[in-house]
């Protein structure tokens, strides 16, 4: 098991163990909350994941898309709050705490650590191994790991981005390349569509030359910028 695997298993199990918090109160057992939480937190791993897969759709498929990723967390906890109570800890005559009964509150609840887990994924899915950068994305439905340094340039493409190896493999993915851009600092953000990896590129006139077949224009916006940074590398030089 690596360190990002224990890192999520341990985030998870503190989620669970919160929720167990909040239902306490209702049992006298905190092993019985616990077991029910830890049946109920699946509910915000399914709404996390469900959302890396939606969140490209655009409009009225979006909204529709979401509001029914929003229902399959909830169903799946009220299933287990009924195989819980029935057929596990066979607790008929007790008080149900609210966040069991409301599903609102339930799904507050679930996308509420969904969302924490999101944002700290986001912010620290480049992850060192040795010497070695990593970057994980999903891409194809399946998690990849990429060595930052094979990075050539990253394209966006409206509702998706492309990151470019220099062994020419690409990987299509749903993070934004303003999210990159935050991720990657060394790179180079040459165009709105456009982050480089300045071990691979040059500039030239206007445009910023990797490899031999590839051109890239420089936008105004960024057209600054990008001339201090090589005039400092010339001068390294």
């Amino acid at each position: 098991m690596n360190k990002r695997s224990a890192i999520i298993i341990i985030y998870w199990v503190l989620v669970s163990m919160v929720i167990s918090t909040l239902l306490k109160p209702s049992f006298t057992d905190f092993w019985i909350s616990w077991f029910i939480a830890l049946l109920i937190t699946p509910g915000s791993i399914i709404l996390l994941y469900g959302y890396r897969f939606i969140k490209s759709n655009k409009g009225l498929r979006f909204i529709l898309r979401f509001f029914l990723l929003l229902l399959i967390p909830v169903l799946w906890s009220y299933l287990t709050i009924i195989f819980a109570f029935w057929y596990i800890v066979q607790i008929h005559q007790v008080y149900i705490p609210m966040i069991l009964v409301n599903p609102l509150l339930l799904g507050i609840v679930l996308g509420f650590f969904a969302i924490i887990y999101y944002f700290l994924d986001q912010k620290f899915k480049i992850e060192s191994s040795g010497e070695v950068k990593t970057i994980s994305i999903f891409s194809d439905r399946k998690r990849t790991n990429i060595i930052v340094d094979d990075v050539t340039f990253i394209e966006s493409c409206s509702d998706h981005t492309i990151v470019h190896l220099k062994d020419k493999t690409s990987y299509r993915n749903t993070v934004s390349i303003s999210s990159w851009n935050e991720s990657l600092p060394a790179f180079l953000r040459v165009h709105r569509s456009f982050l480089v990896n300045p071990k691979y590129c040059a500039k030239k006139g206007a445009d910023i030359i990797i490899g031999k077949d590839i051109k890239l224009p420089i936008s105004r916006t960024y057209r600054n910028r990008i001339n201090e940074f090589y005039a400092k590398e010339t001068k390294r030089d």
